[in-house]
């Protein structure tokens, strides 16, 4: 088992208790902090070298430095405690080392790069949906371990869940029935064709009612059906307009005069 520790229920909870080797640290955060751009991102000495954030803030007190985390640390002491003479890592005194921090800031630095979702294309919506699906899965199957029996076999079948409460996702984990998917799809677009109903008003119905299948896999199944019935009854074009080839000298091969004065 590892002799360092993070105990915390951050960010609920501003306190994160540190443990190493025998020493202990409490930190309340005041102010997260965020990591600047990479061309102004500054580190701690090596080996650590550990990212320093810009308005962090984990002390009332407020003292600066730029040779180094353990100078402040000095200067903390000389300033703001009654142990002059004290040293203490500046690292492990501000907290740089704390991973759930570091976590936090670097979510917070891609979310500012991620589109807006109202700017993204399907792929993205896709990949987004299928990243958090599979998280989502992982820590169940984590938390499942510890919370039934082992006889016991909780299966995830599916999750919903809404962006901006516009943009509604469904994840099923159950393996598909390709037989009575496309039956589905099919009944889908043979109905959309008899009531004549748009694309663009399918898709705003698929917005509402998630659980549709979205407008794209019905296009392309009236692709397929399209495809099968050229094969199964070909057409042919017949331009009514060329006059017939047949020769007006030919004797009409018919025994029935009444057919023929017709």
């Amino acid at each position: 088992m590892s002799d360092v520790q993070e105990i915390h229920n951050y960010p609920f909870d501003p306190i994160i208790n540190f443990k190493k080797s025998g020493h202990s640290f409490s930190y309340k955060i005041i102010k997260e902090g965020i990591y600047p751009n990479k061309s102004s991102l500054a580190y701690t000495l090596p080996p650590n070298s550990y990212q320093i954030p810009d308005n962090y803030i984990c002390f009332e007190h407020v003292v600066s430095s730029v040779k180094s985390a353990t100078d402040v640390t000095n200067l903390f002491h000389k300033e703001c405690t009654s142990q002059k003479k004290t040293k203490t890592s500046g690292i492990y005194l501000f907290g740089l080392h704390l991973k759930i921090l570091d976590t936090s800031r670097e979510s917070k630095r891609r979310a500012h790069i991620l589109k807006p979702i109202d700017q993204c294309g399907n792929s993205t919506f896709t990949k987004r949906a299928t990243s958090i699906g599979k998280y989502i899965l992982a820590e169940f199957n984590e938390k499942t371990k510890q919370l039934y029996n082992l006889k016991d076999v909780p299966v995830l079948e599916s999750i919903c869940y809404s962006v901006n409460k516009k943009h509604t996702f469904t994840i099923n984990y159950e393996k598909d029935d390709k037989i009575k998917k496309k039956q589905k799809l099919e009944s889908i677009a043979r109905a959309l064709d008899d009531g004549n109903i748009p694309r663009d008003s399918y898709r705003h119905l698929c917005a509402i009612e998630h659980h549709l299948p979205r407008e794209g896999e019905i296009s392309k199944e009236h692709i397929n059906i399209n495809e099968t019935m050229a094969q199964l009854i070909p057409i042919t074009i017949v331009d009514i307009n060329t006059r017939s080839q047949v020769d007006e000298s030919e004797r009409v091969d018919i025994d029935d005069e009444s057919i023929t004065q017709e």
